[in-house]
């Protein structure tokens, strides 16, 4: 993005992407021959579009002339098979044929002997007989390994929530640890030597350096409170991912001098647990990735709620980079950009990067809101 980053192209860009997306379902990723082919029309409209196919055929073979466009009959009972099967397709032939036999024998001016006729049946028969068995079985084993795609991706999915879970439980287990343990030592230390320092009636060497060691027990304690929130903060669990984005987004701002904007549209929908804290994680990475990467001086946080799925948009006006190299298998190290976008799609989310030199990156962050998470 350009230096003079403006929030209001931002936010209304995706504002009107936002509005639109309440109102519709998210476009199919598939393909229109795909959606075409896997289709479940009615037994009556695939009949009738094939008795149509059937026709043509049958009125061009009249027009050409005898085995000019043979090969064509075979339309309308591959259309009856593909759709409902070999039944439906055995039904077809059997019109196909008595239509077929009908144009050889009105194309030869019903010269042609009748044995000629039986044998072009038979063996029209037996073409498409193998024909109508190896399309339904192709069609049977392409359902098979879509249903087996479809169970190891929900699998897939599965595990990745579980070790999402188990992540967190460490990290939460560590951060009350720290803050149980660590943290209560520390204040403790820093009573006690608060006390000493106030027993001590005059400044001598001993109470500075008393004062010494309260200050760096009290840096240590604002460390141990900051790498509990980096852990895991508490606040994520009471009170959501937008108020803990936006202490984490003002405390990013007091680190790095980057200005960073929060923005919310939309109602409020439930997340489990695993993925509010991956989500947070997630955009903490893309805050240090443009502060460090990007050297950038603002930054925008959009989070879009819809019923069906939050969108969140990360944008900076930082010196950006070229995606394609970023996102190579290669560097899919630590929660960097290719391990989060591998991470969000085995969660059933996408990640899209736009980025080039020297005008900022904007992330598109997507993840579905199940029904699960709704009740």
């Amino acid at each position: 993005m350009p230096d003079d980053l403006n929030v209001s192209p931002v936010v209304n860009d995706h504002g009107e992407d936002f509005r639109r997306a309440l109102s519709e379902q998210p476009a199919a990723k598939s393909s229109f021959l795909h959606r075409f082919l896997f289709a479940h029309p009615s037994f009556p409209v695939v009949f009738v579009i094939a008795l149509l196919l059937l026709t043509a055929v049958f009125m061009l073979d009249r027009m050409t002339g005898p085995y000019a466009i043979s090969y064509f009959y075979a339309m309308p009972v591959l259309v009856m098979a593909w759709y409902y099967g070999k039944k439906a397709g055995f039904f077809m032939l059997a019109i196909t044929i008595s239509v077929w036999v009908t144009a050889d024998y009105l194309g030869f001016s019903g010269q042609l002997p009748h044995i000629y006729l039986i044998m072009n049946a038979i063996t029209r028969l037996f073409l498409l007989s193998v024909a109508i068995f190896m399309l339904c079985t192709f069609k049977d084993l392409s359902t098979q390994l879509g249903a087996m795609v479809d169970e190891r991706t929900k699998a897939l999915r599965q595990l990745a929530a579980q070790l999402s879970d188990a992540e967190d439980f460490q990290r939460r287990h560590l951060a009350n640890d720290i803050h149980d343990g660590f943290s209560q030592t520390l204040s403790v230390l820093k009573i006690s030597l608060g006390t000493s320092l106030s027993e001590s009636q005059h400044e001598t060497p001993q109470s500075n350096r008393i004062k010494d060691a309260i200050g760096i027990v009290s840096d240590l304690i604002e460390k141990a409170r900051t790498l509990t929130f980096d852990l895991h903060p508490a606040m994520l669990e009471h009170l959501g991912l937008t108020p803990t984005l936006r202490r984490h987004g003002e405390q990013f701002t007091r680190q790095t001098n980057i200005d960073v904007t929060l923005n919310e549209e939309g109602d409020l929908q439930p997340l489990s647990p695993a993925i509010t804290n991956y989500l947070f994680r997630a955009i903490k990475e893309l805050l240090n990735n443009s502060a460090k990467h990007g050297h950038a001086k603002q930054i925008i946080v959009s989070l879009y709620w819809t019923p069906i799925l939050l969108r969140i948009v990360v944008d900076d006006d930082g010196s950006g980079f070229e995606p394609g190299v970023v996102l190579a298998p290669s560097a899919a190290k630590g929660l960097g950009l290719a391990s989060l976008q591998e991470r969000l799609g085995s969660l059933g989310g996408s990640v899209r990067i736009e980025s080039s030199a020297q005008t900022g990156t904007r992330a598109v962050l997507e993840i579905p809101i199940s029904d699960q998470e709704k009740h």
